[in-house]
């Protein structure tokens, strides 16, 4: 999905450049995708990565990009928002739970690669959208999941339990 949007994506903006991290049985089938596609020089599968060189890396990004067709809520959502990066996420699951499309970033259908390309195509388009989504994303992540704000949450918990008990 990612790799199609991609190939879509390059025809308007053709010096965008894709960082695919991490590893899985699909790569050869990827590689071999990307060849059919002729998005090669427009990508580089990075392959395992050590995590300690994950927050580099997000810090040269200026896009986060999860196509996950299923998922639960992924740290590394959390943290490319931490990192004030616009997200582009599917609408599955728990990225829901953090991400309002259009507010702190962009929720897309899953396995939907046109509209994956759209919503790339809109944050690549105007700085000033991806600027105020990763803006929102940052502010979310410090108001909901920063360490202070989740003590708090977790007394005020503690003490409507104990409230209704008593």
């Amino acid at each position: 999905v990612l790799l199609t949007a991609l190939s879509r994506v390059v025809s308007t903006f053709p010096d965008t450049y894709l960082l695919l991290v991490g590893e899985g049985p699909e790569r050869a089938r990827l590689v071999a995708q990307q060849d059919q596609l002729d998005i090669s020089g427009n990508m580089r599968f990075l392959g395992h990565t050590d995590y300690t060189k994950i927050p580099a890396l997000l810090a040269a990004a200026d896009i986060y990009v999860f196509p996950s067709l299923s998922e639960g809520m992924p740290r590394s959502v959390l943290e490319a928002m931490a990192m004030e990066l616009p997200v582009v996420s599917s609408r599955v699951d728990g990225i829901g739970e953090v991400i309002e499309t259009g507010k702190n970033g962009l929720l897309v259908q899953p396995g939907d690669d046109a509209e994956l390309s759209r919503a790339l195509v809109t944050v690549l388009g105007d700085p000033n959208i991806a600027r105020d989504l990763g803006t929102k994303a940052r502010d979310f992540i410090l108001d909901n999941y920063e360490f202070e704000a989740q003590i708090l949450k977790l007394a005020r918990l503690h003490r409507e339990t104990v409230n209704r008990i008593a």
